[in-house]
């Protein structure tokens, strides 16, 4: 009707009542809009009618009651998710509704309490993962429990046999490292976790036979090391002794003797620097 006064240019004053009309009856439907949803049980159907009353125009002081209503519908929609969770025990939905009970400003002691609730459950969830990982003995899983569980502020013993149990496992490595190292004869691999593997408080492990293993490794891997660096002394006086230069056995010779070669791995070195001495010596003479 609007549309076809304006088409039909009728004073603009009965244009406007007609428009006033209009827009009132919108407010008025969409007001009983919002009064229906105020007495339906639904949150989301009050806000949908508030925000439509909005759009048409209603004013905020005509919708205090409407907001009132949501506020509440709210709030004892957090409560019963708050509650439900609690009951329930289950982490992540305790975690959600608890950040949905502080959107709607769910009273402190409420949420304080299911804080409290969600805290002894992931101490609990903690303690169970722990206690896997030094069943399972996995260096990566145990770093990781640890790490959490001391985030956690779990029980001071539950770490410290996860520890000790890390402890051995990165100690199991090492061996295997260096068994592989005194196989190879790899110089550098050996002299690194002889070092390292001498870092370790053995009086930290609680396994006896792990600490005997550490010791005898310890051993095995030095007594390797040791040969190593020997036979390179050895090849070097060989090395020298080729080429004929007095100058140069007499140095290696020198070096292995510091290095502890034994004298009789000597002998044909030695017995070549004598000969070459002599033929020197009847050259300047």
């Amino acid at each position: 009707a609007i549309l076809d006064a304006k088409q039909l240019e009728l004073p603009d004053e009965e244009v406007a009542d007609a428009q006033l009309a209009l827009a009132d009856l919108v407010q008025r439907r969409s007001l009983r809009q919002v009064e229906l949803a105020i007495s339906s049980s639904g949150e989301s159907e009050l806000k949908d009618a508030i925000s439509e009353a909005r759009k048409v125009g209603v004013s905020e002081d005509t919708l205090t009651e409407a907001k009132r209503t949501l506020k509440q519908k709210a709030l004892e929609k957090a409560t019963k998710y708050l509650e439900d969770a609690k009951v329930l025990q289950e982490e992540d939905q305790l975690r959600d509704a608890i950040i949905e009970a502080r959107k709607v400003d769910l009273p402190q002691e409420e949420v304080e309490a299911a804080q409290v609730v969600l805290n002894s459950i992931i101490q609990e969830r903690q303690t169970v993962d722990l206690r896997r990982a030094v069943e399972r003995r996995d260096e990566a899983e145990l770093k990781d429990s640890i790490r959490e569980a001391r985030r956690q502020e779990l029980a001071s013993d539950e770490i410290e046999k996860a520890q000790e149990t890390l402890a051995e496992v990165v100690v199991l490595r090492k061996l295997g490292w260096l068994a592989t190292a005194i196989q190879a004869n790899n110089e550098s691999e050996l002299r690194n976790l002889l070092t390292d593997l001498r870092k370790t408080e053995i009086n930290q492990i609680t396994d006896d036979d792990l600490q005997d293993r550490i010791e005898l490794a310890l051993g095995q891997g030095q007594a390797a090391l040791s040969q190593i660096l020997l036979e390179r002394e050895i090849e070097n006086v060989a090395r020298a002794a080729r080429t004929g230069s007095e100058t140069q056995l007499q140095e290696a010779i020198e070096q292995a003797r510091e290095a502890n070669v034994p004298m009789q791995q000597l002998e044909n070195a030695m017995e070549t620097l004598s000969q070459l001495t002599c033929a020197r010596v009847r050259l300047e003479l």
